[in-house]
This record gives C-alpha cells, sequence and structure tokens, in this order.
C-alpha cells in the first residue's frame, strides 16, 4: 500500500507554477502556501530537468527507467538465487508437488511464496491448498478409480492389462481416459497376465566376439539419397504368430528400400541377406558410385553369409562398408 501524500499534488503543481513564472522566492511561496521549502524547491528543481533549463539533473522519465532497471534487476537476482536453490533441492526434472512445497516451507521466509511460485512456474493457489491439508479433486478422483480398478482387475482372474481394463471400466459405465488408466496401473504396480516362457530377444551379444568399429561415428545425416544404407532386425506379432522382419532404410528419405519376413532370426538369416538383395536390385544412382551400409551389432549382421552379400569380403573390417555397384 503507497504512502499517503503529505501535500495535494494541485498545491504542489501551484506552487511551482508560481516559482516558475514569477520573481518571489521560494521560501516565501511555501511560506504562503503552508508547504516546507526543501519540499517545493525540490519539486521546482524536477520541473526545471523535465523542461530542459537544467541538463545536469535527470528528468522524471529517466529516473523513472532507472527505477524501473533497479526493480528488474533486483527481481533476476532474486529468482537466480531462487533458482540455484531449487537445483540443490530438487532432483528430477519435474518435482512432485509434495517436494515443492517443502521447498517453499523451506525457503518462504527468504524469497517469498509468490515470487518462488513465479519462477518455477507453480500454481500459488496450489500451495496453499496443501499448507491447508486440503485434496485436489485429481487425487480423490484417481483415489476412486484406483479402488475401482482394484475390483475389476480381480473379478477378471488378474488377467487384464491396462487396454483391456480400460474398456472394462467403460462397459462398467467409467468413461476415464485410457491414459489415466495406464498411469495409475504402471504406478501401483497392477499389472495383467504375460506371456509364458521367456520373452522374445532379436539381439544375442557375443562378449568375445570381435566389436566391429562405428566408421560413420554415429552420424546419419547425408545431403542426397542412396548415399547411406541403415539395417536392422525386428519382430512383429501377426495372427499366425511371431515373425522377424529386416529390414534397410535409406538415411536420406528414410523409405524401406529392401525388407524380408522370416519365421526365424538364427544367424545366418535369410531374411536380413534377402533384405540386401532386395535393396541391391534397385536402379543404380548416376552418383555416388560407392554406398556406404551401416547395421545393428546383431549376430545376424556379422556372420560371413551377411557379410558376403553386402558386398564386404571381411567380416571384420568395420561396421560401415562400401557396397559396390554392378
Amino acid at each position: 500500500m503507497a504512502r499517503p501524500k503529505k501535500y495535494p499534488d494541485e498545491l504542489i503543481q501551484f506552487g511551482v507554477r508560481l516559482a516558475l513564472e514569477g520573481d518571489r522566492p521560494i521560501a516565501h511561496i511555501a511560506h504562503d502556501l503552508g508547504i516546507h521549502p526543501e519540499a517545493l524547491r525540490k519539486r521546482v528543481r524536477q520541473a526545471e530537468a523535465d523542461s530542459g533549463a537544467r541538463p545536469e539533473l535527470l528528468s522524471s522519465q529517466e529516473r523513472e527507467e532507472i527505477r524501473r532497471l533497479r526493480k528488474e534487476n533486483d527481481e533476476l537476482r532474486r529468482a537466480n538465487e531462487i533458482l540455484k536453490s531449487a537445483s540443490v533441492f530438487f532432483e528430477g526434472a519435474r518435482p512432485r508437488p509434495t517436494e515443492v512445497s517443502a521447498f517453499i516451507d523451506a525457503h518462504h521466509d527468504r524469497f517469498g511464496v509468490e515470487p518462488i511460485c513465479r519462477t518455477l512456474d507453480v500454481s500459488a493457489s496450489a500451495y496453499y491448498q496443501r499448507a491447508r491439508g486440503e485434496r485436489c479433486a485429481r487425487a480423490v478422483e484417481d483415489e476412486r478409480l484406483l479402488a475401482r480398478i482394484r475390483e475389476l482387475h480381480a473379478a477378471n482372474y488378474y488377467a487384464y492389462g491396462y487396454r483391456r481394463m480400460w474398456k472394462a471400466l467403460r462397459r462398467a459405465g467409467e468413461h476415464v481416459p485410457r491414459c489415466q488408466v495406464q498411469r495409475l496401473m504402471r504406478t501401483h504396480g497392477i499389472v495383467g497376465a504375460k506371456r509364458r516362457g521367456r520373452p522374445w530377444r532379436t539381439t544375442r551379444p557375443d562378449p568375445h566376439a570381435h566389436r566391429r568399429p562405428d566408421l560413420v561415428q554415429r552420424r546419419f545425416s547425408v545431403e542426397a539419397p542412396d548415399r547411406l544404407w541403415v539395417a536392422d532386425l525386428s519382430y512383429l506379432r501377426c495372427w499366425e504368430g511371431l515373425v522377424f522382419f529386416a529390414f534397410v532404410l535409406d538415411a536420406y528419405s528414410r523409405r524401406v528400400i529392401g525388407w524380408q519376413l522370416a519365421s526365424h532370426s538364427a544367424p545366418p538369416s535369410s531374411s536380413t541377406r534377402c533384405g540386401w538383395r532386395w535393396a541391391s536390385a534397385r536402379p543404380a544412382p548416376t552418383s555416388p558410385s560407392c554406398i556406404t551400409a551401416t547395421a545393428a551389432r546383431k549376430g545376424q549382421y556379422t556372420s560371413f553369409d551377411y557379410t558376403q552379400t553386402a558386398g564386404d569380403p571381411n567380416p571384420n573390417a568395420g561396421m560401415a562398408k562400401p557396397l559396390l555397384r554392378r
């Protein structure tokens, strides 16, 4: 709250006008108007600086600009100190609301609640709500929905994942988003029935095998098509079972230029060799005369048959190799 003024602005302006337009001393004018002489003399000097009569003094606009810059400097210094303290206090990139409340409780005497919330881009009203012990609507809804999820999960023999659980909730009249169901089930460890046996793996590294050097240095940006090809192996689930998928991508256009499906991935896999044969059967580009090909470090791509198919007679020549056009 601003401090009340001792003298009205109209009275001060009238005294300044009398001092500038007349020949009477400022002390006499201040005595007649009931104003302190120094207060009137200060305003007279400021009026002369604003009019340009006294260039050695700062004008009102310049004083206001300096005041504004000082205020911004103080706010930036305080925000910097808040962020420095927060970087030591918080561990993750996105702190939880309880961590934010603990930080504000520890530093509100030094910085204030509103400046901390404004700097950290958090809601001050939410902090006051947590400080009063009130629960937000989201927490109440999550607790109610979690109880419903546990009930339906037990009723369906603990077999539903979050997708089927979301559909079961919709059938039960709970119109909730699927992401909320996924978040609650992941947070509280509620999982569905999984496939029996060991999970499928496409990579089986040999700790004693020779590691092929990465000649492209993980730089996959090229300036033209058919300069760099990238190959990998994955698997797809379909109605008939598990199918392994080998593909070759052009790093410039991101097009699949060669692919092959197979029911197995044991090296030497025919799918990886057929993928390269499909890619090599494309029309030869005008330039360059040599293509750099890089593949994942899987056993299928380090076998002798694969390296012969890709055009590299030496299996240990490197992870990236020239594929000569015929």
